[in-house]
């Protein structure tokens, strides 16, 4: 056999074995989240934290305690936009982003001009 052809083959054997896992792993959609459970889990994920990070957080947290939904989703939009996030972080925030959107239409339902506002800025900047 030509030594070529017996590269490129190795070649190409060599790529689907090295996707054929890739392929196998399953991509969750983030889910969504009960106030405590956020709450919790940036408390939980945000543990060592840079400062900058934990103050983020902290910031979050209190919103979400007041309940204040608008000033919380802000925060989790900011705290998303943030470079080197561990996956788990990452995953958190986005689960937190979908509940707190959850939270804010439901808000908007009942007539918060602020949750209307926040939600209007969201779909302006999308």
């Amino acid at each position: 056999m030509n030594p070529v052809r017996l590269t490129s083959l190795s070649l190409v054997t060599l790529v689907l074995l090295w996707l054929t896992p890739a392929c196998s792993q399953k991509t969750v959609p983030p889910r969504i989240l009960t106030v405590p459970e956020l709450v919790s889990g940036l408390e939980k994920t945000f543990t060592g934290a840079k400062p900058e990070l934990r103050d983020m957080e902290a910031d979050i947290v209190s919103a979400l305690k007041a309940p204040d939904y608008s000033r919380a989703y802000l925060g989790l939009q900011k705290l998303a936009a943030q470079a080197n996030l561990s996956r788990a972080q990452g995953n958190l925030l986005a689960s937190g982003l979908l509940s707190v959107n959850e939270l804010l239409q439901t808000a908007q339902s009942q007539g918060d001009t602020n949750a209307t506002q926040v939600l209007q800025f969201y779909h302006a900047t999308k």
